[in-house]
């Protein structure tokens, strides 16, 4: 018990930039792995993911026998980042993450969102770019679910969660973009972890700077750094 308060102590002093990592203990889809006053390894209960926020370098000494067997490890400091690529690990991917600060957001109540069925998984895994793994987008429609977005009952577009609790999957179709709607499913999808009493985050690829504008208009906090997902 006493390890996850001082975890959540030191990870609140950056609200943005370790929002998955509190995510991920808050909503107890953790094990905490090491904690001490400048160095939290979790890992994510169910997965060989392992998360890391190292404020020292040579703190990293004290976590190599988890790090030295893992697969895929989510950095959160340059310096640490680093030295693991010197130990062999290579870099996925840089995001920027999104958190939102509120205790509440307006939506537009008359949008007609619905969570979707396996019946919608081929029109998903056909339209999100990120994947193309049905199994994978299988398995959140039904444990994290995705909502679509129907206009006069087409669907337009949909979003969902992850399964680390981060906000994405966010696609509008063609004839529907420009209009709003992305912002009406993200806005209704953190209301909805606000009232379950989630942590409100996504991910951004460094780059996406329409992504990033969304954010900023929807009110999200921006870590002022990047958080990297580094693999063998």
């Amino acid at each position: 018990m006493q390890d996850r308060v001082n975890a959540l102590s030191m990870l609140r002093k950056d609200m943005a930039g370790n929002a998955d990592m509190l995510s991920a203990i808050i909503e107890n889809r953790a094990d905490l792995l090491y904690v001490s006053e400048d160095c939290v390894l979790l890992r994510e209960k169910g997965s060989e993911l392992l998360q890391l926020k190292c404020e020292k370098v040579e703190a990293l000494a004290a976590v190599a026998k988890y790090l030295d067997h893992a697969k895929c490890v989510v950095v959160h400091d340059e310096a640490c980042r680093e030295a693991l690529l010197a130990q062999g690990f290579q870099t996925d991917m840089g995001v920027y993450q999104c958190f939102y600060p509120g205790h509440s957001i307006e939506v537009d109540e008359n949008a007609d969102i619905r969570r979707l069925d396996q019946s919608y998984l081929d029109t998903i895994v056909a339209h999100y770019h990120l994947s193309n793994d049905p199994a994978y987008i299988a398995t959140l429609i039904e444990t994290q679910g995705i909502y679509g977005l129907f206009v006069e009952n087409e669907l337009a577009g949909f979003i969902g969660s992850h399964d680390d609790g981060s906000m994405g999957l966010l696609e509008i179709f063609e004839p529907y973009r420009q209009r709003g709607y992305a912002y009406q499913l993200e806005s209704f999808l953190i209301k909805q972890k606000l009232s379950e009493r989630k942590v409100p985050y996504c991910q951004v690829i460094v780059g996406n700077d329409v992504s990033l504008a969304l954010q900023k208009k929807l009110g999200m906090e921006i870590s002022s750094s990047r958080v990297y997902w580094l693999d063998r």
